[in-house]
C-alpha cells in the first residue's frame, strides 16, 4: 500500500518540487497545506502516515507547534525541512520526536532515503 505523505511547506516552488518528486517515487501526497492550522486540520482528515513540515510558515503558528498537535493528536510522526538550522530550533523540534531534521538545501537522494528510514520505522 502506498505510504500517504502530508506537504507542509510555505514556498509554493518547493512545495511542487516535492510533490512532484513524491510523486514520482510512488507516495500518496496530500496537501500542500502553506498555514499549521491547515496542515493540523487535513491531518486530521486524511490521516497520512507522515509529515513533511517546513518550520517557517506563513500565518503566526510555527511547524514545529503544528508538528506537536499533529503528534498529539493524531500521532503521526513528522519530518522536517527548514532552513533554520540552530541548535535552539533543533532542541525546540526535537519535542515533536521528529524522525529526521534535513536542512535546506538538502538532495533530492537525501529527501527519498529520510523518507525510506521513515517508513520502515511506521
Amino acid at each position: 500500500m502506498k505510504k500517504k505523505i502530508l506537504i507542509v511547506e510555505d514556498e509554493v516552488v518547493t512545495a511542487m518540487a516535492l510533490e512532484n518528486s513524491l510523486r514520482k517515487a510512488g507516495y500518496d501526497v496530500l496537501g500542500p497545506s502553506s498555514v499549521a492550522e491547515g496542515a493540523i486540520a487535513m491531518a486530521g482528515v486524511y490521516r497520512p502516515d507522515l509529515v513533511l513540515m517546513d518550520i517557517r510558515l506563513l500565518g503566526p503558528t510555527s511547524g514545529i507547534s503544528a508538528a506537536l498537535e499533529v503528534r498529539k493528536r493524531f500521532n503521526i510522526p513528522t519530518i522536517f525541512l527548514t532552513g533554520q538550522d540552530t541548535q535552539d530550533m533543533r532542541d525546540a523540534a526535537a519535542l515533536s520526536q521528529p524522525l529526521a531534521y534535513l536542512t535546506k538545501p538538502y538532495s533530492e537522494a537525501e529527501l527519498h532515503q529520510a523518507i525510506a528510514d521513515a517508513c520502515a520505522q511506521l
